[in-house]
C-alpha cells in the first residue's frame, strides 16, 4: 500500500505560554502517521521558549525562535516557507486538534481524486476562558464537497469566517511553487502584508475561487474563546472592522475583473452584513465586560448599516450602554430574549451543486 502524503502543521507562537505546550501535543499524537510539525516562537515574552523547546528531540518536530516580533502575517509566513509537504495544516497555539483531524480531513481528498479539493475544514469545539464547552450547531447540515465559488460566497457574506479548523493544499494556495520542500524564506516574509489580521480569510476566498472545498461536519478541533489574543484586540480596536471592510471591497472587485457576476451580485449586502456582526461582536466584548470596545462596535455597525439603528439588538446595546448600570452584561441577557438571536442557532443546508459524504 502506497504511503500517504506528507502533512505539514505549522504552529505560530506569541505569548501563549499557557496553552502551547497543548497544542505541539495535540500535533505529534495524530493517528495520521506521515506529519511533520513546525513551531516558530514570535519572541514570547512569557516564557514560551522553556515550554516549546521540552520538544526539540521530537522526531517529528522542528523548532524556530524569531529574534523579534513579526507581525502577524509575515510570521506565518515563515511557517508556510519552512514547510516541507504539499498539504499543510496552521494550528493556533491556544487551540489543538483532536487525534483524528488529520486522517479525517486527508480522507477527504484522497477520497475524491477526481475533483481539486484546495482546502478542507472541520467543525470544531468552542471552550471559553473558564473552560466550558460552548455548544454551536454545525455550520452545514452534512459533511460535503462544495463547488469553490458557492463556497466562496459563503465566506464574502460570513465574517467571513466559518467556524471551524483548516487543512489546506499548497498546489491551489501557492500555485507558483515549484517545489514543496522547504523554501528560504529570504526578506518576503519581513515585508508588510496586505492584511494584518485578516490575510488567512483572503486566503480562504481565492482559495475556493480556484478549487473545491471540503466540510467534516465532525469537531474535530478545538478553539479557545478567551478574548486575550490578537484577534479580539483588532476587533476592539476596529482595525479589524476597517481590514475587513477593506478587504471584502478588494475580494468583490477581484471577482468583477473575473467575471464572477454571481459573487458580484451579492457584494453589497456582503458589506452590509459587516453592520450586523459589529453588534454580534459587541454582544460578546459586553459578555466580557470590555464596555469601551461593546460602544465602539455598536456605533459603527449603524455607521456601516445606518437601518441597524432601530434594531432591537442596537437599542437594547444602546440602553444597557448608556444606563451607567453596575451589571451591564446581566440586564443585557435579560433582554436577549426580546432582541432575537445574535448568534446562529441553527445550520444551513450546503450550497447548490455540493456532494455529501461520509465524515
Amino acid at each position: 500500500m502506497p504511503r500517504k502524503p506528507l502533512v505539514t502543521i505549522a504552529i505560530p507562537n506569541y505569548n501563549y505560554a499557557k496553552y502551547v505546550g497543548q497544542a505541539i501535543e495535540s500535533a505529534v499524537n495524530q493517528t495520521y502517521e506521515n506529519l511533520e510539525v513546525v513551531v516558530s516562537d514570535n519572541a514570547s515574552t512569557d516564557g514560551s521558549w522553556d515550554i516549546i523547546k521540552a520538544f526539540e528531540d521530537h522526531p517529528k518536530v522542528e523548532l524556530f525562535r524569531q529574534k523579534e516580533t513579526l507581525p502577524v502575517g509575515n510570521h506565518f509566513g515563515f511557517v508556510l516557507a519552512m514547510a516541507n509537504a504539499r498539504y499543510l495544516v496552521f494550528l493556533s497555539s491556544d487551540d489543538m486538534l483532536k487525534p483524528t483531524f488529520i486522517e479525517k480531513t486527508m480522507k477527504v481528498i484522497l477520497d475524491h481524486p477526481d475533483r481539486s479539493i484546495g482546502m478542507v475544514v472541520t467543525e470544531r469545539e468552542v471552550v471559553d476562558a473558564g473552560g466550558a464547552v460552548r455548544d454551536f450547531p454545525p455550520f452545514y447540515t452534512t459533511s460535503c464537497v462544495v463547488p469553490g465559488e458557492k463556497q466562496a460566497k459563503v465566506f464574502l457574506m460570513g465574517n467571513p469566517f466559518v467556524p471551524s479548523q483548516s487543512l489546506l493544499d499548497r498546489k491551489v494556495l501557492q500555485p507558483g511553487l515549484r517545489s514543496f520542500r522547504r523554501q528560504s524564506p529570504g526578506q518576503d516574509w519581513k515585508r508588510r502584508t496586505q492584511y494584518a489580521c485578516l490575510a488567512d480569510c483572503a486566503m480562504w476566498f481565492n482559495m475556493c475561487l480556484a478549487s473545491d472545498f471540503g466540510y467534516v461536519r465532525e469537531k474535530l478541533a478545538v478553539y479557545r474563546e478567551h478574548f486575550q489574543g490578537e484577534a479580539a484586540a483588532h476587533m476592539g480596536n476596529l482595525q479589524g472592522i476597517f481590514e475587513l471592510y477593506t478587504m471584502k471591497r478588494n475580494l468583490i472587485e477581484d471577482a468583477r475583473r473575473k467575471g464572477l457576476d454571481t459573487i458580484v451580485a451579492f457584494g453589497e449586502e456582503a458589506i452590509r452584513k459587516i453592520g450586523s456582526d459589529c453588534l454580534k461582536w459587541a454582544s460578546m466584548f459586553l459578555e466580557h465586560r470590555d464596555l469601551v470596545a461593546a460602544r465602539r462596535l455598536q456605533h459603527m455597525a449603524a455607521a456601516i448599516d445606518p437601518s441597524l439603528a432601530s434594531a432591537k439588538t442596537y437599542l437594547a446595546l444602546d440602553y444597557v450602554l448608556g444606563a451607567n448600570l453596575e451589571r451591564p452584561f446581566e440586564a443585557f441577557r435579560a433582554l436577549a430574549p426580546f432582541c432575537g438571536a445574535t448568534l446562529r442557532d441553527f445550520s444551513y443546508d450546503p450550497p447548490e451543486g455540493y456532494l455529501a459524504i461520509e465524515s
